[in-house]
């Protein structure tokens, strides 16, 4: 057994390993702590990820497109909600094998680009279900640092079924616009042109390059009012038959009629302007062939009508200045026969003058119906208050006449007229408006107007109805006077409607009346050489009528008298004149009627020349607005031809007893 036989102590300084091992202690300790931090960030950094992974795959799967990651061996490691539902999915198998069981790779799938070019591809893809799907193909590197395929495809079936109806729309649309025979334009708010059709590139003659951005208001002859109708669109909205005139660039020029309205986008502002163009300018030519033929035939008619009222004027002269004088004259002849003792010859003698006394009746109603011999006598004025009279005297109707005396026209195819017009509105008022009475109205407007209004507050009548009346149901109707109006430069406004009464103006132009130039009559003077060398006698006479039958045969009937002597004979106005200042005679025996120069124009002048004398005038018509008109000329009294030769002879010599 060992025996300690002592102690032996060593002592050694461990001070530095004592610090080395607590330096390793305390770096043990932290680096374990850091270990334990980090492990926490670790796993903190894990749950992250996980929790995004998780997120990002519920928004995988709630995508409203479908995405898949395949493999370059055609493998898919992943596919969302919607491809799953869509075409199904299986990792085991290749996309081509369970999508469209092929055996091989599909021909027209781009996807696998990606892989050679390394960017992203788009591409359409039709899939197994017939649908057409929008696809975006990325690479993408997998956490192994593999290349993998990131697809995402997004159904645009309908979007590309809408796309195409509208491109199949817009094509229609298009041809339609190119079909048009108009030219068609847009308008930018600038007043550029933005668009246009073929009708327009032929209508221009330039190119739709060329239109396309100039002002659309340079291809009009008047620029300004193209620019006047386009502002008009963008302020009011649209506009309607807007006339201008297209001009070719090879000068050529089209007349056309626009049509334009504004267009909006998708906000509701206003884009711009769509204008269409009718060509109107083979519309004008026929137009304007039809205003020339309806301008001859108002000059065929008015040509028609004046024929006819010198054919009217021809026959009532013919009528007046002949027949009637001739039928004057017999009557002064049988005046020597009325003395005969015999019974027997002074009943002949007084049936003969009824006889003739009826016809002259007769002849004057038709001379006045052919020509009332007033118009020519005293103008329109003195015409129409001659038919005043003769409607109230005749058919009881009466005219209330109002008349300017600066408003007598100065043609005398005007006079007729409104006269023929007065009388055709007179007589319509009489036989439709009800009532016994109508106003005429005979106004100056201005320089060179007249107007005559006929109205009446009777039954009235639908204007409308004119329009619709048939051209042969009437001869002078209104029609006829609008239309005769209008060949004169005239109008007609009807305002009437039923019982409301009628009023018809008529408008023409017209300018202030001219006295007729006199003419010398050219009677020789030599016939009355007997006459002027008579004795002198109680009372001298001189007689003036421009039918010598009518003149000698009332100076025989004067001369049979013999307080009365027949001094001169005069043929017309002037010679009167003339032969009154030569022999100044107590009493002027004239006919009214004396051709161009009036009898109320000859009796002013006579009683210039012989202020002394005392005229009678004499007409074949019992006319109270030429007995009024002789009257003021200084007339001492006014008979007819028609009536007793005894007061002839008893007014001869009253008058020339004063």
């Amino acid at each position: 057994m060992a025996r300690y036989a002592g102690c032996l102590s060593v002592f050694m300084d461990i001070t530095e390993r004592r610090q080395a091992e607590e330096a390793l202690q305390r770096a043990y300790d932290e680096l374990e702590m850091r270990v334990h931090d980090r492990t926490a960030q670790l796993r903190r950094s894990m749950q992250n990820t996980t929790a995004e992974r998780q997120q990002l795959y519920d928004v995988l799967e709630t995508l409203p497109v479908y995405v898949c990651l395949l493999t370059p061996g055609y493998r898919m490691l992943f596919a969302n909600r919607v491809f799953r539902e869509t075409f199904g999915y299986d990792p085991n198998r290749t996309c081509y094998e369970f999508l469209f069981d092929c055996a091989q790779p599909c021909e027209n799938c781009r996807a696998y680009d990606v892989l050679k070019t390394h960017t992203a591809q788009r591409w359409e893809w039709t899939g197994p279900n017939g649908r057409i799907y929008d696809v975006y193909d990325y690479p993408f590197k997998d956490t192994d640092g593999s290349t993998l395929i990131l697809e995402m495809g997004a159904d645009v079936t309908e979007q590309k079924s809408a796309q195409k109806s509208l491109l199949e729309a817009s094509r229609y649309a298009r041809r339609l616009i190119e079909a048009s025979p108009d030219p068609l334009v847009t308008i930018s708010s600038e007043g550029k042109i933005t668009d246009v059709n073929e009708a327009t590139v032929i209508a221009t003659g330039l190119s739709r390059q060329e239109l396309i951005g100039t002002r659309f208001s340079s291809y009009f002859t008047e620029p300004a009012e193209a620019e006047t109708g386009y502002r008009k669109v963008f302020s009011e909205g649209s506009v309607t038959d807007y006339p201008l005139t297209i001009r070719h660039k090879e000068g050529g020029l089209m007349d056309v009629l626009y049509r334009a309205t504004v267009y909006r986008n998708e906000a509701g502002e206003i884009a711009g302007i769509f204008a269409a163009a009718r060509d109107i300018t083979e519309r004008k030519k026929a137009e304007e062939a039809v205003r020339q033929q309806a301008a001859q035939l108002r000059a065929l008619a008015s040509q028609l009508n004046r024929t006819e009222r010198k054919e009217r004027r021809r026959l009532s002269k013919i009528l007046h200045d002949h027949i009637q004088q001739l039928i004057v004259a017999a009557r002064m002849q049988l005046s020597w026969l009325k003395s005969d003792d015999n019974p027997q010859r002074q009943a002949t003698v007084q049936a003969v003058d009824a006889i003739l006394s009826e016809t002259l009746d007769a002849l004057r109603s038709l001379t006045v119906d052919l020509s009332p011999p007033i118009l020519q006598e005293s103008g329109l004025i003195g015409g129409l208050g001659w038919l005043a009279a003769r409607m109230r005297d005749k058919n009881q109707f009466t005219v209330h006449m109002t008349s300017d005396s600066a408003a007598e026209p100065a043609s005398e195819e005007i006079r007729f007229l409104l006269f023929e017009c007065a009388r055709e509105l007179l007589f319509n008022a009489l036989k439709h408006s009800g009532i016994r009475e109508a106003q005429v109205t005979l106004q100056r407007l201005g320089q060179d107007r007249i107007q005559l209004t006929v109205s009446d507050e009777g039954n009235g009548f639908d204007a409308a109805l004119l329009d619709r009346r048939a051209a042969d149901e009437t001869t002078f109707g209104l029609f006829s006077i609008r239309e005769r109006l209008a060949h004169l430069g005239g109008q007609m406004a009807i305002d009437t409607a039923p019982g409301r009464g009628a009023r018809f103006t008529l408008t023409v132009q017209a300018g202030l009346a001219q006295r007729p130039h006199v003419h010398p009559s050219a009677e020789p003077m030599s016939r009355h050489a007997a006459q002027e060398q008579g004795s002198p006698a109680q009372v001298r006479v001189l007689v003036c009528d421009d039918h010598k039958i009518v003149r000698e045969g009332l100076s025989r009937l004067l001369q049979y008298d013999p307080q009365i002597e027949v001094v001169a004979q005069a043929a017309d106005g002037p010679q009167a004149i003339e032969l009154a200042a030569r022999y100044r005679p107590d009493v002027v025996v004239l006919d009214v009627n004396l051709g161009e120069m009036s009898g109320i124009e000859a009796t002013r002048r006579i009683l210039q020349a012989a202020p002394g004398a005392r005229v009678i005038g004499l007409s074949m018509h019992e006319d109270t607005t030429i007995a009024r008109a002789m009257h003021d000329a200084g007339a001492a009294a006014y008979l007819t031809k028609t009536g007793p030769s005894e007061d002839l002879i008893a007014t001869v010599k009253s008058c020339g007893s004063r």
